[in-house]
């Protein structure tokens, strides 16, 4: 839904994968709904920065239901793609 209407904006709907998953499991149901974000690189899901600490900790979004959650679960995700693109440009 939102996540991947906003990869389309971005232009990068194609270097992801947005698909619906189970509960994360845990205290997670009673804080969901969680987003977890994935990469192939790494054994799970990811923290990223702009996560709360308790997020970080558990590497998941919590509580993402309103379109500002969305927006900021974006803002991490696209932040990290700019890192890492950073990265692999000054390789």
């Amino acid at each position: 839904g939102e996540l991947y209407e906003k990869a389309k904006i971005d232009n990068i709907e194609t270097d992801l994968i947005i698909e619906d998953g189970g509960c994360r499991g845990g205290k997670n149901c009673k804080l969901g709904p969680c987003v977890a974000v994935l990469h192939e690189d790494f054994d799970g899901s990811v923290a990223l920065e702009g996560m709360g600490q308790s997020e970080f900790n558990e590497r998941v979004f919590h509580g993402v239901s309103m379109q500002d959650d969305v927006d900021r679960v974006w803002g991490c995700v696209a932040n990290a793609i700019d890192l890492m693109a950073d990265e692999e440009n000054e390789t």
